[in-house]
């Protein structure tokens, strides 16, 4: 005898969330706006330490070096999550956990020295010379590369680990 109460077998659950029963075109606009919003908090949130180290570093002018290379990566932050949200989420997923290493942050004070060596700054120097525009721009894009290379490199890793438990 069949249950009466049973849904008959050609009506199935195909979708776990609500995210996956929305077209396609529809999951990736979702996407690209979380991504927009996240870009918008995560950039800031990865700033405070390194931020705090430039402040005693950089004079008046530098600040403007500082101010053009974080609207230029807050710029190119935005087209990523536009034109490549899946590399975007990445970045993202591992940006949180840089941003919370700033508890400890080792990984700032390594790119931040590394950023300076590659400017022409060695790091044991007595910084009596204000850092100006152009050597502060560098030092910023320098370890923005940095950070960024390694929110890149956790966040894929991440993503890697969530697609072989699903």
């Amino acid at each position: 005898m069949q249950n009466p109460y049973q849904a008959p077998p050609e009506i199935k659950q195909t979708t776990n969330s609500v995210a996956d029963a929305l077209p396609l075109e529809e999951q990736a606009l979702r996407t690209r706006r979380t991504c927009l919003v996240t870009w918008t908090v995560i950039l800031p949130l990865n700033m405070i330490v390194p931020a705090l180290m430039a402040v005693n570093l950089v004079s008046w002018s530098g600040t403007g070096g500082i101010l053009a290379a974080v609207t230029i990566l807050y710029g190119l932050g935005l087209w990523c999550c536009v034109a490549l949200p899946g590399l975007a989420v990445r970045v993202l997923l591992g940006g949180s956990i840089v941003a919370f290493s700033q508890f400890s942050p080792i990984i700032q004070v390594f790119a931040g020295v590394i950023a300076l060596e590659l400017a022409g700054i060695p790091f044991d120097d007595d910084y009596s010379k204000p850092i100006g525009p152009l050597q502060s721009f560098l030092i910023t894009t320098t370890v923005a590369s940095i950070l960024l290379g390694i929110s890149l490199l956790i966040g894929s890793f991440l993503h890697y680990v969530k697609q072989q438990f699903k």
